[in-house]
């Protein structure tokens, strides 16, 4: 089927718009990505590389959509070559981004479970060391914004039995009458005895006196959130862009057309 020269026109204005559109919401998703991630974390989870990552590809799709509109609408033979090229090499950076996502997200489940396990017993309550205090505070912040406990990715396993902490809120012997304290207050429902000297993980979150879920399998499950949002992201963006390579070739092409001349 082919299509008028006005028709071409036509769509590809209103492609280049939807570029536009994608980009604004691409790039406000990409900084809420990078504005939230509590934990100093991101060479494990990744959410502030995808972030930046999300905002470059926003950026870009605004620059192609707007000058795509501009150059459709002036006809300008060399503005359209330059998206052309823009559109060839933005296809290029998504299918990148589509295999980059997935490795990474895969890897997830692997390598960052062992480095987030590994920087929690190492770290988590060792105040004499300035880093890890703020680390031990953006822990317990995200668990209580995500209101979510331990990162064991194992619902049973208490992780922070292994920690600095454990043994500095256990080490005055003055309290021998008291139980020992297990649970952080960040992982608690409500703060009290209950929680803090649940021997039993598993059964402190039956009870709901701790949160119900293990804060690395939450972490894993929006890593695999992004991981899809991103795959039906790119694939869009990349046969939307496609399209338009096509179209505006035609367009160059076609004698008739105001952008042969």
């Amino acid at each position: 089927m082919f299509f008028s020269n006005e028709t071409v026109r036509r769509i590809l204005l209103a492609a280049f718009g939807v570029f536009v559109f994608m980009g604004l919401a691409t790039l406000g998703y990409g900084i809420y990505l990078a504005a939230t991630t509590e934990i100093d974390l991101q060479n494990v989870e990744g959410l502030e590389v995808n972030g930046f990552t999300a905002i470059l590809n926003g950026l870009v799709d605004i620059a192609i959509g707007a000058m795509g509109f501009v150059a459709i609408l002036k006809n300008k033979k060399f503005l359209l070559y330059l998206i052309i090229i823009m559109l060839a090499g933005a296809v290029v950076m998504d299918l990148l981004i589509l295999v980059v996502t997935v490795t990474s997200t895969r890897s997830f489940a692997v390598t960052a479970k062992e480095n987030i396990k590994r920087q929690i017993v190492e770290r988590y309550g060792n105040n004499a060391d300035e880093l890890a205090k703020e680390f031990s505070l953006d822990i317990d912040n995200h668990q209580k914004k995500a209101q979510c406990c331990g990162f064991s990715g194992d619902p049973s396993d208490n992780l922070f039995l292994k920690t600095p902490w454990f043994k500095k809120v256990n080490a005055n012997p003055s309290n021998k009458t008291l139980k020992e304290r297990r649970l952080p207050d960040s992982c608690c429902l409500v703060a009290g005895p209950k929680c803090r000297e649940s021997e039993s993980l598993k059964e402190a979150r039956e009870k709901k006196y701790v949160f119900e879920d293990d804060c690395l399998s939450k972490l894993n499950s929006s890593a695999s959130l992004n991981m899809w949002l991103t795959i039906f992201q790119m694939l869009f963006a990349a046969i939307m862009q496609s399209l338009c390579i096509a179209l505006m070739v035609k367009w160059l092409l076609d004698p008739s057309s105001p952008a042969s001349e």
